[in-house]
């Protein structure tokens, strides 16, 4: 699930404030603050440079701080709901929800979604449907995949890329027996239709959701 403008959305008194909430020392605040204190910037094309400008909020892009700072601003996304089951890094989100059906653990994920959106709005925070995908887990072939929604004002579903069969779901392997179990399961499309297309079994990356379903 991925934060739109991500760096740029990072409010300065609001980060100060997360991070005295989450108790780190004084003098680490502050300085977060002025780390984000009477910034500007121009915009340069070919020949042309604008005036500088000063910013308002935003981390500064490139510096190796930013990444951790965006990081503990986001931080209470992980403490909702299935916390277990939330993972990320920088301005990507992953949510692992996992049940008896596939409907069981495509409303967990539904409901989890909703409540990251209801988040980001009180905290000035949007996420990108586009960059948002669905991964399906199941132990028998999918012939279709519920929809999932950002929210239930927004109608569009987010997409499917992929839905995979995993016999060895219950008692799952670890090591060796792992990576060979992840190396001969199949891979199926959106519609269950074996994909022929790549070699890698699981995609990973930007997902909002990856769903295991034990059936």
């Amino acid at each position: 699930m991925d934060i739109q403008g991500a760096f740029d959305t990072v409010l300065r008194n609001r980060l100060i404030l997360r991070l005295r909430e989450q108790g780190w020392p004084e003098h680490l605040a502050r300085w977060a603050g002025s780390f984000m204190d009477d910034r500007s910037a121009c915009v340069r094309y070919q020949d042309t440079i604008t005036p500088l400008s000063p910013l308002q909020c935003g981390l500064p892009q490139g510096s190796p701080v930013s990444p951790i700072l965006f990081l503990l601003y986001t931080e209470p996304i992980y403490r909702l709901s299935n916390p277990q089951g939330r993972f990320g890094y920088a301005d990507d989100t992953a949510i692992l929800c996992v049940g008896d059906t596939v409907e069981e653990t495509a409303a967990a994920a539904s409901r989890s979604v909703e409540e990251m959106v209801r988040w980001g709005a009180a905290n000035g925070v949007s996420f990108d449907p586009k960059k948002t995908e669905v991964m399906h887990f199941s132990r028998s072939k999918l012939e279709t995949a519920p929809a999932i929604r950002l929210s239930p004002t927004i109608c569009e579903d987010l997409p499917t890329r992929y839905t995979a069969r995993f016999p060895a779901l219950y008692g799952a392997p670890s090591g060796p027996a792992l990576n060979q179990s992840c190396s001969t399961a199949p891979k199926y499309g959106t519609q269950g239709q074996p994909d022929r297309g790549g070699t890698n079994r699981v995609k990973t990356g930007r997902q909002v959701s990856n769903i295991s379903c034990r059936e």
